[in-house]
């Protein structure tokens, strides 16, 4: 039996239709059952269907979306829960697509088309940096693993998130997410993203309103990644240093500027020539504080992008030449500092068995050594 588990507020009552409608009539592989958990409603929208397969549940005091796994506990061990949201544009093969999957890794794995995981490559984790973002709505060739899933877009079985949520629950009643990924993680259970097109899951303008909670819950988002980090034992890079270290090979190229990495450019051309089966290539290079989030979209790659956010230029009184001469010099000195500081770091835990230099143009190789 396929169960399908969807959380909403009042003020997503028109997408939240939407979504019904789409996961319980449009899908080439309906599921058996969908929970709605109605959070801060006293009353079931008229509107929403009557369909036999379609269970309300009236949550006035709005426990949060976690509430979503209430029902797996419900659950035999050959079902499957498919977890959705009320934000987001669902395919019409998304239920059979998750199924698919989830009946194609092995059985201690959850799936999740989108999520993030950590570069094991740092001194310290924090929830916004270093991270790998992998969006729902971006396409990726290969399946990946995880380290933290997104619950609008995962299938589990039931043996992962049964008797899930419980007291420890406590500092994360609004990041699900968090603490279902750490669960996992003690259960032994792994998170993969399985390959996708790009734009396969769209998102309502809803996704990203005032009211959606990874827009107006980011602090307590960073203060419950480091309790899950500190206290319950999550590893966020997903045992990726442990992949790095298995490899006979291990190439880092030093280069002056980690965008633009489209197919076309010089320096992915170059990155993925270095690629094999017994080789792990990574890119240590220096991207704009204000495109560091571009870079942690960087995971449809065949190497490991380590980035570091590098202060830019430009503030109050630019047009002061002191002022701007300055402000240069401090960038250039704090972005040399980051990069020393993350370049000692890399090396310490990746032990390249290679290390090159690209030019400033990303064209070509300027030296290959066994020190930076």
């Amino acid at each position: 039996m396929i169960v399908a588990s969807l959380p909403t507020i009042p003020q997503r009552r028109q997408t939240c239709l939407q979504v019904i409608r789409r996961i319980l009539f449009e899908q080439t592989r309906p599921p058996d059952a969908l929970h709605v958990w109605l959070n801060g409603y006293t009353e079931i929208p008229s509107e929403f269907p009557t369909d036999a397969r379609v269970h309300y549940h009236l949550h006035p005091e709005n426990p949060g979306p976690w509430i979503r796994y209430k029902v797996v506990d419900e659950l035999s061990d050959n079902d499957v829960l498919v977890t959705i949201d009320d934000d987001l544009v669902y395919p019409c093969d998304y239920v059979g697509t998750a199924v698919q999957w989830l009946e194609h890794v092995s059985p201690r794995t959850v799936i999740s088309f989108g999520g993030f995981r950590w570069d094991p490559c740092v001194a310290e984790y924090h929830y916004g940096e270093n991270r790998r973002h992998f969006n729902y709505a971006d396409v990726l060739t290969h399946a990946q693993a995880l380290a933290v899933l997104m619950g609008c877009v995962a299938a589990f079985p039931p043996l992962a998130a049964r008797a899930i949520c419980g007291p420890a629950y406590r500092g994360f009643e609004y990041n699900d997410d968090l603490y279902i990924s750490t669960a996992l993680q003690q259960r032994g259970f792994g998170i993969v993203c399985p390959a996708k097109p790009q734009g396969w899951i769209q998102e309502f303008p809803e996704a990203t309103a005032s009211h959606a909670l990874w827009v107006r819950d980011r602090a307590n988002r960073k203060r419950a990644f480091l309790h899950a980090v500190k206290d319950f034992g999550l590893d966020p890079s997903a045992s990726a240093l442990a992949e790095f270290l298995q490899r006979s090979e291990r190439i880092l190229v030093v280069a002056d500027s980690a965008l633009p990495l489209d197919p076309a450019s010089d320096i992915h051309q170059y990155l993925e020539s270095l690629c094999a089966d017994d080789v792990s290539v990574h890119l240590l290079a220096p991207v704009a504080a204000s495109k560091a989030g571009d870079a942690q979209r960087f995971v449809d790659r065949p190497y490991w992008v380590h980035s570091v956010a590098v202060p830019e230029d430009g503030g109050r009184l630019e047009w002061l030449e002191p002022v701007r001469r300055w402000r240069s010099w401090r960038v250039q000195r704090d972005g040399r500092r980051r990069i020393e500081e993350r370049l000692k770091v890399v090396l310490d835990k990746l032990k390249p068995t290679q290390i090159e230099r690209l030019d400033s143009n990303r064209a070509a190789m300027v030296s290959a050594c066994a020190s930076p």
